[in-house]
């Protein structure tokens, strides 16, 4: 899976890039990354480490909510910086608990072709925009529906499956 996260990361920067009309060359001085490996990253066989994806970032002229989420998407395709730092200092309980409903909806890490975050503030996947993966990875109504009645009651996830099923994980905040 980390070898499809990769791809659609360097789809994304690409399109970003030549969005800016920035070459490969000049994102690079202006990064200060070497134009091969951005070349590398854009085809999917590098990721990007948290420094690379900063100086990207930077190198982007990317601020805010977009400098956030492309971090967070960047830390997806490198294997040291999947997981975020803080979730170390978490309960154990708290770590476990999306694995165990995982395991009870007997969802295997195998299983899963593709995931679609309903809330771009938790991670930002442009792969769902992009034409190819849209032909590909189409919701089904009840989903859709589903996602209808839920919005803006807390953040879903759409775990797409082998054999075509889709799953809804949704997450809600109650604080009294």
């Amino acid at each position: 899976m980390l070898s499809d996260e990769r791809h659609q990361f360097g789809a994304f920067l690409r399109k970003l890039r030549v969005g800016q009309h920035l070459t490969l060359r000049t994102l690079a001085e202006a990064a200060k990354v070497p134009f091969p490996n951005i070349s590398a990253m854009e085809c999917g066989r590098l990721g990007a480490g948290g420094i690379v994806a900063r100086k990207l970032a930077t190198g982007l002229g990317l601020r805010g909510q977009a400098k956030k989420a492309f971090l967070t998407y960047a830390a997806i395709t490198n294997s040291r910086d999947r997981v975020a730092k803080e979730f170390l200092a978490y309960p154990g309980i708290l770590v476990n608990v999306l694995p165990s409903m995982l395991r009870d909806a007997r969802i295997k890490p195998r299983d899963i072709l593709f995931v679609r975050c309903e809330n771009p503030e938790i991670i930002y996947h442009p792969a769902a925009d992009s034409l190819e993966l849209a032909d590909r990875v189409r919701l089904k109504p009840e989903v859709e529906q589903h996602l209808r009645r839920a919005g803006g009651m807390g953040t879903c996830v759409v775990i797409f499956l082998k054999g075509g099923r889709q799953a809804v994980l949704q997450c809600q905040r109650l604080m009294f």
